[in-house]
């Protein structure tokens, strides 16, 4: 870009005036590579992008019951490929109806990223159809993290069920037999959960707190008569929790059945490190 100077002679009282032309000296072959440079999208604006495409894909083609219409938002999808879309696929993607959950994982594999690797672990003990999940588990064994098992043998001290008994199970799959004395420990456990008890109307149902209180059962014989009136209802009481999919995994790797006597187990796998490391059972 360059400068052209203009005098001008005016009468008084202005006097002389000097104008000011800006003169673009850029060669004309340069000028249209300019022109037709892309325009820079920010990453805010890609990520707004990406969410718009993929619930607009969710709530389409990847519920469509229709076999090529179904394939053709999978196609779309996996055609994502910049790094910032993984959190999105897998956070849209995962309350979706099965079919897109499948997608979501066939879009996920595909990521090399460790943020992509984390997505899987997170799918693999959230996921409870079961070929699906079994999957996963797989596609994580060829990536070959050591972080994954890492976070599976935390997750079985997790507070849900499902959620612990999907990481013993993909512990199992997976053989980490380093996992044994973490599974032993989170075999059985005292917890206070909410039971469902059947108390007497207006009697110990008043004494318990948290009570979620059902329509009464009422109970007697038909014609009238005298009748007691019943309820059921959920209140705290201190139970024995016994996760039977962490003893399931503790058969699959060790080849050993104790039920669910810790003590047992635990008495076992002393005796087996006292002559050797236990072997994967394959």
């Amino acid at each position: 870009m360059g400068a052209e100077f203009v005098r001008i002679d005016v009468p008084a009282p202005f006097g002389e005036v000097v104008l000011l032309t800006l003169v673009d000296e850029t060669p004309p072959k340069a000028r249209e590579r300019r022109a037709d440079a892309p325009l820079v999208e920010t990453p805010e604006a890609a990520a707004r992008r990406l969410r718009r495409l993929i619930v607009s894909l969710r709530e389409g083609a990847l519920k469509s019951r229709d076999t090529r219409r179904y394939q053709d938002g999978i196609d779309k999808l996996l055609t994502i490929r910049e790094p910032i879309a993984i959190e999105l696929i897998g956070g849209l993607l995962a309350e979706a109806p099965l079919p897109g959950r499948r997608a979501m994982f066939e879009a996920l594999r595909r990521f090399p990223e460790d943020a992509a690797t984390m997505q899987l672990v997170s799918r693999a003990m959230l996921e409870e159809d079961e070929p699906l999940q079994r999957a996963i588990v797989d596609e994580l064994r060829r990536r070959d993290d050591p972080r994954v098992a890492l976070e599976f043998r935390a997750a079985l001290f997790d507070p849900s069920d499902g959620v612990a008994g999907r990481a013993a199970l993909a512990l199992a799959q997976l053989q980490v037999v380093e996992a044994i004395p973490d599974l032993i420990r989170g075999l059985t456990f005292s917890d206070v959960r909410p039971v469902e008890v059947t108390t007497e109307l207006g009697r110990s149902m008043l004494d318990d707190r948290f009570v979620q209180p059902r329509p009464p059962i009422r109970v007697g014989r038909r014609g009238g008569g005298e009748f007691s009136t019943l309820t059921t209802h959920f209140s705290p009481r201190r139970v024995r929790v016994m996760r039977t999919q962490t003893l399931e995994a503790l058969k699959q790797i060790t080849g050993e059945n104790h039920g669910f006597d810790q003590e047992a187990w635990q008495k076992w796998y002393l005796a087996t490190q006292a002559v050797g490391p236990v072997e994967e059972k394959r």
